[in-house]
């Protein structure tokens, strides 16, 4: 986690080549090079195997719609991360998008057209609502 976000490649890849085969340890990584906005780190991690679905309530995929990342979503996608998907609020990535005015994720996650995207959550809040 602390080479991740230090930004350090070549001991965040020999770790995790070598040492780090607990995939809880890869998704704790993961999700610290998201935040940090680490996009070269997070390419690094996904490519060597970091789980790009997983995750206890929220997977990689909420907590970069949060943030807001356009490239870190697009990476996640490639590596077929569900945008569709719900955290333990109903949420999808559109929605935790929406709510803090991501604008640029918004209009790219629109675009996609993706089937749920726009579906309501646990408290029947669809990402119109919480724009509005």
């Amino acid at each position: 986690m602390l080479a991740g976000r230090c930004g350090k490649n070549d001991i965040l890849q020999l770790l995790m080549e070598d040492e780090v085969q607990c995939e809880e340890t890869q998704i704790v990584a993961l999700r610290a090079d998201i935040v940090a906005g680490h996009v070269d780190e997070t390419d690094l991690l996904l490519r060597l195997g970091a789980p790009a679905n997983k995750g206890e309530n929220e997977k990689p995929i909420h907590v970069v719609s949060q943030l807001g990342h356009v490239e870190i979503i697009w990476l996640l996608m490639q590596y077929v991360a569900s945008l569709a998907c719900r955290n333990d609020s109903g949420d999808t990535a559109l929605c935790l998008a929406v709510e803090p005015g991501h604008l640029s994720l918004v209009q790219y996650l629109v675009q996609l057209e993706i089937e749920g995207l726009d579906r309501p959550n646990s408290e029947n809040e669809t990402p119109l609502y919480l724009a509005a």
